[in-house]
């Protein structure tokens, strides 16, 4: 097998550098609102949306980030801090917990509503949607050192790993606001972008001086990357290997409900 050198690395990142502003900078520049400031995320349920975003898309941001810096050309990043910024605005609620979708007017430009649509009800706290945000603004810091984006990928943090319905293992139910819990499915997915996101949090903070409090919750959520979990009926937590027959790579992970929540693999 032939080694690959810097330069030859190099090359390839440009070449899909290159291709990602062709495939996805286009389409996103495309479904990009002026007036909204946004990038309108799902095309369905047009009877019941004007133009919905989604607080996923704040991950799709790290490839147009990317872009500029592998491109040189700076229209990517500037798109990219404007989505943040408005999600940012409308996207929180006043206990730093997020909703899944806000829904904009296109002719006032404003939130007409603000719903979780994947979550049990509009005003419930869907953990995969804020381990989105928070990762989402964790990486938005790292390409801008806006420290308005750290200080919201932090508090959102501290909400969900202070939430009293997070489990003591670390792995959350699929919403907190289940009231099913203790028996509602787990979404190891959406600890382990959690997990993911407070590893790089943490070196932030311990960049900063190391003395905020919340070094100590990164350092634990970190540590979920790590440990295995233990159920009579599931064994223990791992990655699925046998992927071709599966719909996730790790055990435990959920999707909407109806369709398949608590996978395993198959």
């Amino acid at each position: 097998m032939s080694k690959c050198g810097d330069a030859d690395v190099e090359q390839v990142w440009w070449h899909i550098a290159a291709g990602a502003c062709w495939f996805f900078f286009n389409p996103l520049n495309k479904r990009f609102d002026e007036n909204i400031k946004s990038i309108r995320s799902w095309d369905f349920n047009k009877e019941v949306w004007q133009f919905p975003v989604i607080i996923d898309n704040m991950m799709n941001l790290e490839l147009l980030f990317e872009a500029t810096k592998i491109s040189g050309d700076s229209s990517f990043h500037k798109l990219a801090v404007t989505h943040t910024n408005t999600t940012l605005k409308h996207h929180f609620r006043p206990d730093n917990s997020c909703y899944h979708v806000v829904d904009y007017d296109t002719l006032t430009y404003q939130p007409r509503m603000k719903v979780t649509h994947q979550g049990i009800n509009d005003e419930s706290s869907w953990t995969r949607g804020h381990g989105w945000g928070i990762y989402g603004y964790t990486l938005a810091y790292r390409y801008t050192k806006d420290t308005r984006y750290l200080n919201r990928a932090i508090a959102t943090a501290e909400y969900f790993l202070n939430h009293k319905n997070l489990p003591k293992d670390g792995i959350p139910y699929w919403d907190f606001d289940d009231p099913a819990i203790p028996n509602a499915p787990r979404d190891v997915s959406a600890g382990t972008i959690v997990a993911a996101a407070m590893v790089e949090i943490y070196r932030y903070t311990q960049e900063a001086g190391g003395s905020h409090h919340l070094n100590r919750l990164a350092g634990e959520a970190g540590g979920f990357l790590l440990r295995r979990r233990h159920q009579p009926d599931r064994g223990p937590l791992r990655v699925l290997v046998r992927v071709e027959r599966a719909r996730a790579l790790v055990r435990d992970g959920a999707f909407p409900p109806g369709v398949a929540v608590d996978v395993r693999a198959q």
